[in-house]
């Protein structure tokens, strides 16, 4: 993915028990986000659903699938359901998430 791809700064969140929202900011990532094709869903075993989008960061071995991400520009949130390294490189990772309404 080109720097120029990655339109979207990204907070990835963890749940919390002592936050008032129930996740804490963990870090912050310049992304991309679309939408899913079912195929990819599948591929790596993340529920389909409506709304299903993919997001690709820089690989980090820190993100869990209970986690979420906030986009503040649009205000809008998604859930990790899950994740991946597509080429295997230790370069992107591909999270495939479902959108908070």
């Amino acid at each position: 993915m080109s720097i120029g791809a990655r339109r979207h700064r990204l907070t990835l969140e963890r749940p919390s028990s002592s936050s008032p929202t129930g996740y804490e900011p963990v870090g912050v990532e310049w992304g991309s986000i679309r939408l899913a094709s079912t195929n990819e869903a599948l591929r790596f075993g993340a529920p389909t659903a409506t709304g299903q989008h993919v997001i690709e960061i820089p690989l980090r071995d820190d993100v869990r699938a209970n986690w979420r991400i906030s986009e503040a520009i649009s205000e809008r949130s998604f859930e990790i359901a899950g994740y991946g390294d597509p080429s295997d490189d230790g370069k992107l990772m591909r999270l495939f998430c479902s959108e908070i309404q």
